[in-house]
C-alpha cells in the first residue's frame, strides 16, 4: 500500500524506494533526458504525467533509480536544471489539457540526484485529455506516443489509454467530491437541529421527568459528533447509556463493512472514525472508564478478523482483512497520538497493552505488534523484498490530514510537505516509540523475536527524541504513571533495547537516522549496565 500524500521530502523518497517495486502510482526511471533536443522525451514525460494525473490521488515518478528503487549508478545522471518544477509544469501543459499540477524536488542518495515528482490530481476533479498528438521522430520513422483527444491512465505499473473498465478509477476523485458536498449540506442542516437540541437541554427542557441529553447519531458530522459525545460523557448515568448504545452501533457498522472503503466514505470507515473522537473525549474529559470501553471496541472489531477459539485467536488474515487491519491500526496511532499531545500518560498502557494469544500458547504483549505483523505478512505495506514492516505512520498521518477531525487539537494546517516541526508526524513517531516501550516491557523474557516494530526508525530522530527525554525525566513522574509496575533499571533496558532496534531497521533501510540522546537520556539509560 503507497502512501500518495503530496509529500516530495528525503523522508517520502526513502519510503517509497523502500517498496523495491514499481506500482499504479509510483513510476521508477532510470534516466530522462529532458534536452530541448529529445524528441522522444519530449512527448513521453506530459503522457507519463497524464497518466499519473488521472488516478484519484495522483502519483509519483522517481528518476534516477532502477526498477527495485536502488540509485542507477553507472548510468547517466539527471540534469537538476531540467527538474525546475516550473520548467516540468510547462513541458507538462505543452500536451496536456487540465488542471494537474507538479512538484518535483531533486534529493542526494548515495552521491547520486534523484528526483522524486509528485504529479497532482486535477483541482477540478475531471480527467486530464491530450490536446495534441504526441509524435516524435526515431530512426527514421515516425512514432505516435499518443493522440489528441485521448484520455491515458495507469494499470498496474504501465501507461494505458482508457478504456471502460477504467472510468470508475478515473472519476473517483470527482464522485468523492460529489459526495462530500451532498455530505456536508446535510450535516449542516443536522447540525442546526443538534444545536437547538442542546439548547433546549441546557435550558432545562425535560421529558419523562428528565432532563433531554442530546441525541449521538453516527450520521452527524465529526465536530457534532465530538461535541455531543463530550456533552454525554459529562451527563451522567443516562449519558453513558447513550454512549454505550453509539459504541454497540459502530461496532455492528465497523463489522458490516466487508469490503475494504478506499474512499473514505462508507460506514465502516465513519464508524473508526467516530469511536476514535469518543475516545479524544474520554482522554481530554480524563475519563479511563470511557476510555476502556472506546478501546473494548477497537479490539472486538479487530478480533472479528480472525478466527477465535477459547479466547486465542487462530490463523491470519487474508489480504484484504490485512487492508481492514490497516484501517484500525491507523486510528490506534492516531489515538496515541493525541495522548502524546495531551500529555495524558495515564492512557498510553491502557492503549498498548492489550495482549494477544494465539493457539499454542504464544502471545504478543501488544495488540499493535499484532497487528502490525498481519500486515507485514500480507505486504500490504511492504517496505523490502521479505514483506517486512511497513509505514504506519505515514498512512496515519495521510489520513489525519485528509480528515481533520482526527487530529483536532492541532490548530495549524497539517501541510502537504512535513516540516521539521510537523506537530501530527512528530506526535505519532513519539508515540511510536511509547508504545515499542511498553510492548517490551510487558514481552515475555524468553521469547524469540521482539514484541515491538520501530517505525519511526525512518523518519528524523529529533521527532522522535522528546519521548526519550519524558522517559528519561530525573524525577520519574512521568515512569510511575506509564510503568507503575517496572523498576527504573528495567524501563532503561526497554528503552535502550527499542532505540538499539530503532538504528538497525534505520540501517537496513538505508535511512541512517540518529536520535541523539540528552545528557539525562543518557544517564537513565546507563541504568541498564547495574
Amino acid at each position: 500500500m503507497l502512501i500518495i500524500d503530496g509529500n516530495v521530502g528525503l523522508e517520502k523518497l526513502t519510503e517509497l524506494l523502500n517498496s523495491r517495486a514499481e506500482d499504479s502510482a509510483l513510476d521508477f526511471k532510470v534516466h530522462y533526458d529532458l534536452s530541448r533536443n529529445n524528441a522522444k522525451a519530449k512527448v513521453e514525460f506530459p503522457k507519463d504525467c497524464a497518466a499519473m494525473a488521472n488516478l484519484p490521488n495522483g502519483g509519483y515518478i522517481v528518476i534516477g533509480v532502477d526498477g527495485t528503487g536502488r540509485p542507477a549508478h553507472g548510468h547517466p545522471s539527471i540534469v537538476r536544471e531540467h527538474f525546475d518544477s516550473s520548467i516540468l509544469q510547462q513541458k507538462m501543459n505543452a500536451y496536456v489539457d487540465g488542471t494537474a499540477e507538479i512538484v518535483c524536488v531533486v534529493h542526494e542518495v548515495e552521491g547520486r540526484d534523484i528526483a522524486l515528482i509528485h504529479v497532482r490530481p486535477p483541482t477540478d476533479y475531471l480527467p486530464v485529455v491530450m490536446k495534441a498528438d504526441g509524435t516524435y521522430i526515431e530512426n527514421g520513422q515516425t512514432k505516435t506516443a499518443f493522440y489528441k483527444g485521448q484520455i491515458i491512465t495507469r494499470s498496474s505499473s504501465s501507461n494505458t489509454p482508457l478504456e471502460h473498465r477504467h472510468w470508475d478509477k478515473v472519476l473517483k476523485t470527482y464522485d468523492g467530491a460529489l459526495r462530500k458536498k451532498a455530505e456536508k449540506d446535510a450535516s449542516e442542516l443536522l447540525k442546526v437541529v443538534l444545536d437547538e437540541v442542546r439548547r433546549l437541554a441546557g435550558a432545562g427542557a425535560t421529558a419523562e421527568g428528565g432532563v433531554v441529553p442530546p441525541p449521538l447519531s453516527t450520521h452527524t458530522d465529526n465536530d457534532s459528533f465530538f461535541y455531543t459525545a463530550m456533552s454525554l460523557a459529562q451527563a451522567g448515568a443516562i449519558g453513558t447509556e447513550r454512549i454505550s448504545d453509539c459504541l454497540r452501533t459502530l461496532v455492528t457498522m465497523a463489522d458490516s463493512g466487508a469490503e475494504t472503503d478506499d474512499d473514505h466514505g462508507g460506514d465502516r470507515v465513519r464508524a473508526l472514525d467516530q469511536l476514535c473522537l469518543i475516545g479524544f473525549a474520554a482522554v481530554k474529559l480524563d475519563s479511563l472508564d470511557l476510555f476502556d470501553l472506546v478501546v473494548d471496541a477497537y479490539l472486538e472489531i479487530y478480533r472479528g478478523e480472525f478466527q477465535v477459539m477459547d479466547g486465542q485467536i487462530v490463523g491470519g488474515v487474508e489480504r484484504e482483512g490485512a487492508l481492514r487491519m490497516v484501517d484500525i491500526l491507523v486510528r490506534i496511532f492516531l489515538l496515541g497520538s493525541y495522548i502524546v499531545r495531551q500529555k495524558r500518560w495515564k492512557f498510553l498502557d491502557r492503549l498498548v497493552h492489550r495482549e494477544v494469544r494465539l493457539a499454542g500458547a504464544y502471545r504478543y504483549s501488544s495488540w499493535i505488534r499484532h497487528g502490525l505483523v498481519q500486515v507485514s505478512r500480507a505486504e500490504v505495506l511492504r517496505v523490502d523484498d521479505g514483506g517486512k514492516g511497513g509505514n504506519i505512520l505515514a498512512v496515519a498521518r495521510a489520513r489525519a490530514r485528509e480528515t481533520p477531525a482526527l487530529c483536532r487539537d492541532i490548530t495549524v494546517t497539517v501541510e502537504e510537505q512535513v516540516s521539521k516541526a510537523d506537530p501530527l508526524l512528530n506526535s505519532l513517531c513519539q508515540f511510536d516509540l511509547w508504545w515499542c516501550v511498553i510492548a517490551d516491557l510487558h514481552a515475555d523474557v524468553n521469547k524469540f523475536g521482539k514484541d515491538f516494530y520501530t517505525n519511526f526508525a525512518v523518519f528524523h530522530g529529533q521527532r522522535t527524541e522528546p519521548a526519550v527525554d519524558v522517559i528519561a525525566n530525573d524525577d520519574g513522574t512521568v515512569r510511575s504513571v506509564v510503568f507503575p509496575d517496572a523498576t527504573e533499571a528495567a524501563v532503561a533496558s526497554a528503552l535502550s533495547h527499542v532505540l538499539e532496534s530503532a538504528e538497525q531497521e534505520s540501517r537496513n533501510t538505508g535511512f541512517h537516522t540518529e536520535i541523539k540522546l540528552s545528557a539525562a537520556a543518557e544517564n537513565f539509560i546507563q541504568q541498564v549496565g547495574r
